[in-house]
């Protein structure tokens, strides 16, 4: 299930992208978020979960973490198509945040 641009279920585990922000479902560009990462990952897809080690501590009852859908990362395509932006505070925290792309979005 996809709850909005940067939070997906799998496996009935909740998953916050790692670094990649969304603008929440009633925020501007909150759905169009939503949209992206549904064709990107759609639901029934094979999704694999890589757990951020600098963030094991979660947000929110959700594991953070680097989602790949399809062979394709969908932390570095939701922020590559500008529908979401670097959580630049945790670059510095995150296993990530040396990753090319999240550096090519401001980390």
């Amino acid at each position: 299930a996809i709850t909005d641009g940067d939070t997906i279920k799998v496996e009935g585990n909740a998953i916050r992208l790692a670094l990649s922000s969304a603008p929440e479902l009633h925020e501007s560009g909150g759905i169009n978020a939503r949209e992206f990462t549904i064709q990107f990952c759609p639901v029934g897809s094979i999704a694999i979960v890589d757990e951020d080690d600098g963030q094991r501590q979660g947000s929110f009852g959700r594991t953070i973490a680097a989602v790949y859908c399809n062979d394709m990362l969908l932390n570095a395509a939701i922020l590559d198509a500008k529908k979401a932006t670097i959580s630049e505070e945790f670059c510095g925290v995150s296993e990530f945040g040396n990753e090319a792309w999240a550096k090519r979005n401001g980390c």
